[in-house]
């Protein structure tokens, strides 16, 4: 569905991303992690052509099977949501789907976007890039300002659309958001090397919880700090750590690479 390798992007002069290798086929959700800076933006926009960048990118979708979501929504103010809607349903020859409206509260009326709450704005969005079905997503902080019921509702729906054989691709810097949908998560900082992770949990651990992490993880212990448990590796290990947690009634609360 996605490849790239060797991709190098840079903004300005500066190299925010440097020789990263990236595979998502169907049925595959690819997290993005790391800090301000990190270069998660650039990539994606690096990905869909949007800014020049060096190496080499595969695309096996087109235009028409593609949803994206930003942080910034990027929705036209100007128009009312039912002209938007019906504009949707036009270029994608597609009617409205009435329960997809119902699942994240959007009223099909003439109220213009720009009059919109940052929340409903974003659950706008989310309709706008799911609209079609696309096979292949981008979500770029997705569910920044969405309220626990359309979080949920959102987080159920990438699922579904896995299910159905389509790809994901989305940054966050909400750690269960990341290890709830992603089979695999990449993390951009250090030149995307790990050399270690630090996580927080909601709860602390028993030894006996910690000695069966590591055993899934495949290390030899973890670490407990004051700041959270660390992990040594430099494997993509954050999804297994979020799978775990739900059997183990915890969550991740916070995260860092080292």
């Amino acid at each position: 569905m996605l490849t790239a390798s060797k991709l190098q992007v840079k903004r300005g002069f500066k190299t925010v991303v440097s020789d990263l290798n990236l595979d998502i086929q169907p049925r595959e959700s690819l997290g993005l992690v790391g800090p301000n800076g990190a270069g998660k933006t650039s990539l994606l926009l690096a990905i869909l052509g949007v800014i020049p960048s060096n190496g080499v990118i595969e695309r096996t979708f087109t235009s028409f099977e593609l949803g994206v979501v930003w942080q910034d929504r990027c929705l036209p103010l100007n128009v009312s949501v039912t002209s938007w809607l019906t504009y949707l349903s036009g270029i994608f020859n597609q009617p409205l789907d009435l329960e997809l409206l119902e699942r994240f509260n959007i009223r099909n009326d003439s109220k213009l976007i720009r009059t919109m709450s940052g929340g409903e704005a974003q659950k706008l969005a989310i309709v706008s890039a799911f609209f079609h079905k696309p096979k292949m997503l981008i979500l770029d902080e997705p569910t920044v300002g969405l309220d626990l019921h359309s979080r949920r509702e959102f987080l159920d729906l990438c699922r579904e659309r896995i299910a159905s054989g389509a790809s994901i691709l989305i940054t966050s810097h909400i750690p269960s958001d990341i290890s709830s949908i992603s089979t695999r998560i990449t993390n951009l900082t250090n030149t995307n090397h790990e050399t270690g992770l630090l996580f927080s949990t909601s709860r602390a651990l028993t030894k006996e919880e910690l000695e069966d992490l590591a055993r899934i993880l495949e290390i030899s212990h973890i670490h407990e700090t004051s700041s959270g448990y660390f992990i040594q590796t430099d494997k993509d290990v954050f999804a297994l750590i979020g799978n775990y947690s739900v059997g183990q009634n915890f969550s991740i609360t916070s995260f860092s690479s080292l």
